[in-house]
């Protein structure tokens, strides 16, 4: 039943103004929610770079072509080919100084393609410093020895190229 509003009852005015704007804040809450789940994807890459994952799509390298009506067969080291051939951009990590062990680590590891003896380029920022040898790969990081006339400090972080 509707309350009539006099100026001897002026509560249902006020009633009213709280119902209208808390309808407006349920909306706006809406519509802020719906944009936040449509261009969440958008804000996590340019928020939250380390949380994304770059889905790589492995296409079978197909050498053949179909005869016979059969589909040619793509063996396990023509993949890997194609895939090499993809990867052709130098791999790039950072080197530190594991101050419990004092060895030099890099995150490089056999999963971008390193491997034991292999000789990585040390970098200050733009400034090349010199090289260091793999000495054990593992599989996401990599133990190395510098080179004679590098000189790498025992407290800082250094850009590591893989070529």
């Amino acid at each position: 039943m509707m309350e009539a509003i006099t100026p001897s009852n002026p509560s249902a005015k006020k009633k009213d103004l709280k119902r209208i704007f808390f309808g407006f804040a349920l909306i706006f809450l809406a519509v802020f929610s719906a944009a936040a789940a449509l261009y969440w994807p958008e804000f996590q890459k340019q928020f939250f770079p380390e949380m994304t994952v770059s889905a790589q799509k492995i296409v079978p390298f197909r050498s053949e072509t179909k005869r016979n009506g059969t589909e040619p067969t793509t063996s396990a080291s023509e993949t890997k080919v194609a895939v090499a051939k993809k990867k052709s951009a130098p791999q790039e990590g950072f080197l530190w100084v594991d101050q419990a062990s004092l060895q030099y680590i890099v995150t490089l590891g056999k999963a971008q393609g390193v491997s034991d003896a292999k000789r990585l380029k040390v970098y200050d920022g733009t400034d090349l410093l010199g090289q260091v040898v793999v000495s054990r790969a593992l599989e996401t990081v990599s133990y190395v020895v510098p080179e004679k006339s590098v000189d790498i400090s025992k407290d800082a972080y250094y850009r590591v190229v893989a070529e």
